[in-house]
């Protein structure tokens, strides 16, 4: 570079061209070195003042002229003057290859840029070379060609730019913010937060950093980032800023999506508050907000301003909000209206569909459960969605208005109007008409209502409405006394109810008194027992199943759980608890409870003074009084039957009851008087007929034949006691004369008994008295066939088990082991303790050996080896001992080998000899004969519990030594063996005989 090219560039920098020692200049010069001195003063005015002179001479002096247009030009565009633009326009063009040129043009495309003409500046700074400048310089070119860029929307050629002057250390904190800006735009987020997180801290770009960073996390969907980056540029800026505008902005959007409402709102309030022109989703947001919160007059006011007559997707769901912010408001009309105009807009189907479901809601409400104008949207939905996502919902409220609407026949004329009628619908219809049979049983109407339960069932549309038809026409037939057809059609419903349909307990308390009344008694118990534990009854219903439990324990015999069912009955306070209450007392005596009996019904009329059972609760008095001797009582029980209730069917049983106390204490004309009186006031009844035929034995006794013979032509008369009080009586008779200890009288009187009662209410006490006594006497076969007719029957617990003992010892005692075995797995079966089950699982076993029941010994065995049974180890050592000798007694070795492991794996003191040796003899298979010989000499030298397996281990034993080469000794335990084992039929000889031969 030459000299004079030197001196522009030193002068356009600004730097004195002055150098101690040169020659004195002249004029002309000496005026451009005062321009050079005034810009390098940055004193503009001086600059352009010292260079007036100039322009006259500069065709003089070219290169003087060129620098002086230039510093003139600088000179202008540094004071801001109006034509600087034009000056650096003249040096660009008068000298377009002057090494000042990038200087002029990156200070034209300054002077633009400052004046915010970015397309101006970025077309004169595209056009400087920057590496002609200093750094400084052109690191300021490059921003302000960065910042023009950007602005012109060059926003890549841009970023270029600022991404190295954020290294540099007068740009780094305006091209890094936006820089960043420029990165989170073009979706390069991550590296755009790296850059602007670097600002947070600044008080110039820290809060707008802040606000484009958490716009950036907004639009990424992460909410919480969003919030927490907002909250903090809110922290720091309190200002009306469009920093802050933004930030509120963020931070209410960012909150409702993380479900903070009510920060959100507040944010969004703020927002509101500064922002002219808020957006519609800010408005949008902000309504639901307050919708969710329950400022509906607040909320309705920004949901109206979304829609700005745009049908898009906002206004849409602007509206649909309305809707539901009207209805929850009250405004019923109004929320139709806005879920009308939604449907309308209809730009998002789903949105379309929710306020057409949310608008028939809204109409249903005005008339929930009855037909309208909501039942006719809802229909409107289903043609428009039949598959829609809330057709469940609709079919649900349809379903509700159908079913509990009262006109019916409206009902059906409107369900018929749906096409296609969907098949829940159908269901529904069939209830309707469900719904008619009922009205018409409930009004009495039987005839009718079966006809329509049949036509619900024959159409059978819908399984539950089938269902439920079969259960009310059950109830109809019931009504009408057709227990079959109850039966019939009450059995249908429980067959055909559907899981869906919940099990109505009607159906079990009509099924148990149709049972009942047909005398199917176990059927009849299980129903009312299935009544009772599927539903919580009314005191009157749950009393009366009680007392029918009562009765039919009674009817089996149970007579502890019939006493438990009356006194449950008697205590519930039904309209029957009186019943349950006499019953309970009647039941204690069938158990020999007789003070308990007197104690209870004597306590009946003070506890039930108005029952309608009184008389049969003194005659039951009268009667225990009676069989316990104290006749005295008895008279006072039956006079009060006699004499308060002179009508009721029990008083001419207890005239002659009366007449039989005084038998009983042999007054036999005070008998015979209480005779004539029942003969007299009870003319027609069957006790005049059995006070005539005891009055007769009487008067023959007591010299009155005349009067007896003129009673009977005045009046006549038959009948006897009942057949229960025969049956009781007769019974506690022969029980008397077997406590009595007369075993002859007792066997003849129990006889008598079984003869006349052969279905007895005492029958089974009878039959075991009897086979007591015969086995007592050691009459083991004639009590065997009653025990085993007790056995079948229906016993009370504990009397099942005696019969059962009493049984198994027959049949010991009889020789009959393989029955014995039967019975003694039953009592196992049975037994509650270890100790017990041990014992008879272990007579079973020992009685199937004896007998040879092979089949019955290891199916016991097996289910031994399975801990069917919680049993004692010496039980269970014993069983499978046996087991394993039968099956290797058939030659099956691999299962007598199986079931001796088992006993080996119980604790040693109940191992036996036998497992020991099937177990070393399968060792023995395997060749470890040392492991078998030492086993067997521990066997030998040992107790041992049978002399045949003890054999079998020294068999075994010698067979080891010969294995291992001991000859000599295998042949000494043979013969020791031989000469003192006796027994000639199990084989053991054979066997010592044949090894004996070998060797």
């Amino acid at each position: 570079m030459d000299k004079k090219i030197l001196a522009l560039v030193t002068a356009a920098l600004g730097f004195s061209a002055i150098v101690a020692g040169q020659e004195p200049v002249s004029p002309m010069t000496h005026h451009l070195l005062h321009s050079r001195q005034a810009m390098a003063l940055q004193a503009y005015t001086g600059v352009v003042e010292s260079l007036v002179p100039l322009y006259r001479e500069t065709w003089s002096m070219p290169i003087m002229g060129e620098e002086a247009l230039y510093l003139d030009a600088i000179a202008r565009s540094s004071m801001g003057a109006e034509e600087a633009d034009l000056k650096l326009l003249h040096f660009i063009e008068q000298h377009p290859h002057s090494a000042l040129l990038p200087y002029a043009q990156s200070r034209l495309g300054e002077w633009y840029y400052v004046r915010g003409d970015y397309s101006g500046a970025v077309y004169w700074l595209d056009r400087t070379d920057v590496t002609a400048l200093p750094e400084e310089r052109a690191q300021a070119i490059d921003y302000y060609h960065a910042y023009s860029l950007m602005k012109t929307g060059s926003e890549e050629a841009a970023l270029k730019l600022f991404l190295p002057l954020t290294y540099s250390r007068d740009f780094h904190s305006a091209a890094a913010f936006y820089g960043g800006y420029l990165l989170l735009k073009s979706d390069r987020a991550s590296e755009g937060e790296k850059l602007l997180s670097g600002l947070y801290s600044s008080n110039t770009y820290g809060t707008e950093a802040l606000a484009y960073v958490a716009e950036s996390r907004l639009s990424e969907e992460d909410y919480e980032g969003a919030l927490t980056l907002a909250q903090r540029g809110l922290k720091r800026d309190a200002s009306e800023s469009s920093a802050r505008h933004s930030l509120l902005h963020t931070a209410g959007l960012a909150a409702s999506m993380t479900g903070r409402i009510d920060l959100s709102t507040d944010y969004l309030r703020q927002y509101m508050r500064q922002a002219e022109q808020p957006g519609r989703i800010d408005l949008l947001v902000l309504g639901k907000n307050l919708y969710e919160l329950g400022h509906e007059t607040e909320a309705i006011g920004y949901l109206t301003r979304v829609d700005d007559g745009t049908p898009d997707f906002m206004s849409q769901l602007s509206h649909y909000y309305l809707g539901l912010t009207n209805l929850s408001s009250g405004k019923s009309s109004s929320a139709l209206s806005s879920f009308d105009r939604a449907v309308e807009i209809d730009v998002y189907a789903p949105l379309t569909e929710d306020a057409q479901f949310n608008g028939a809601l809204a109409a249903y409400a005005a008339h929930q459960g009855h037909l309208g104008a909501g039942t006719k949207r809802f229909a409107s939905y289903l043609r428009r969605y039949p598959t829609g996502a809330y057709r469940p919902k609709v079919i649900t409220y349809l379903s509700d208005a159908f079913l509990n609407d009262p006109k019916r026949a409206d009902v059906l004329r409107e369900i018929s109007s749906i096409s296609p009628l969907p098949p829940e619908l159908r269901r529904v219809r069939e209830k309707v008409k469900l719904g008619e049979a009922n009205q018409s049983l409930a009004g009495g109407d039987l005839r009718k209502a079966t006809e329509q339960y049949g036509r619900i069932i024959g159409k059978n549309e819908d399984p539950e409405s089938v269902a439920e038809a079969y259960l009310w026409r059950g109830e109809a037939a019931y009504r009408k006394g057709d227990y079959k057809g109850a039966i019939s059609d009450t059995r249908a419903y429980l067959d055909n109810r559907p899981e869906s349909l919940r099990l109505n307990p009607q159906a079990y308390y009509t099924l148990g008194y149709a049972y009942f009344n047909n005398k199917n008694y176990d059927q009849a118990k299980s129903a009312f027992r299935s009544y009772l534990s599927q539903t919580t009854p009314s005191t009157n219903e749950r009393t009366a199943v009680l007392n029918r439990l009562g009765d039919i324990s009674v009817q089996e015999r149970r007579l502890r759980e019939a006493a438990d069912y009356f006194d449950q009955a008697a205590r519930t306070g039904g309209a029957e608890s009186d019943y349950g209450f006499l019953h309970r007392g009647i039941v204690l005596g069938l158990q020999k409870d007789y003070e308990g009996k007197i104690s209870l019904l004597s306590r009946m009329q003070q506890t039930f003074p108005s029952s309608s059972l009184l008389a049969e609760g003194f005659y039951e008095l009268g009667q225990t009084y009676s069989m316990l001797n104290r006749q005295s009582l008895a008279r006072q029980a039956y006079d009060r039957v006699v004499t308060n209730y002179p009508r009721h069917e029990l008083a001419p049983s207890a005239a002659v009851q009366k007449a039989l106390t005084y038998m009983s204490e042999e007054s036999f004309s005070e008998a015979a008087d209480a005779y004539v009186a029942v003969i007299r006031n009870y003319p027609k009844s069957d006790a005049a007929k059995t006070a005539l035929e005891n009055l007769k034995t009487l008067s023959i006794q007591l010299n009155r034949v005349d009067e007896y013979n003129s009673l009977v032509r005045s009046i006549g008369g038959t009948g006897a006691i009942s057949d229960r009080e025969m049956d009781e009586m007769t019974y506690l008779a022969a029980d008397k004369i077997v406590s009595e200890g007369k075993p002859a009288e007792a066997i003849k009187a129990l006889d008598d008994y079984l003869t006349r009662f052969p279905a007895g209410a005492y029958l089974d006490k009878a039959l075991y008295s009897k086979a007591l006594i015969l086995s007592s006497n050691k009459r083991h076969r004639e009590a065997t066939p009653i025990l085993e007719r007790l056995s079948t029957m229906q016993l009370e617990p504990t009397m099942s088990h005696d019969v059962q003992l009493l049984l198994l010892e027959n049949y010991e005692r009889s020789d009959n082991s393989a029955r014995a075995a039967e019975v003694a797995l039953r009592l196992a079966n049975e037994s509650t303790t270890q100790a017990d089950r041990s014992r008879y699982i272990s007579a079973a076993a020992a009685h199937a050996q004896k007998s040879q029941s092979y089949d019955f010994l290891l199916a016991l065995a097996d289910d031994v080896s399975r801990s069917k049974w919680d049993l004692t180890p010496q039980t269970r050592s014993e069983v499978m001992t046996v087991a394993a000798s039968r099956y290797d007694q058939v030659g099956k070795k691999d299962m007598a080998r199986l079931y001796a492991r088992a006993v080996l794996q119980l604790p040693a003191s109940v191992q036996t000899t036998a497992a020991r040796v099937l177990v070393a003899e399968e060792l023995f298979d395997q060749g470890q004969f040392q492991t078998v010989r030492d086993r067997m000499e521990k066997v030998v030298s040992g107790q041992s519990d049978s002399r045949y397996w003890l054999a079998r281990a020294i068999i075994l034993l010698s067979d080891s030594y010969v294995r291992l080469g001991d000859k000599s000794t295998a042949k000494t335990y043979l013969e020791s063996l031989r000469s003192g084992y006796k027994e000639q039929q199990d084989g053991i000889i054979d066997q010592i005989d044949e090894r004996l031969s070998r060797l």
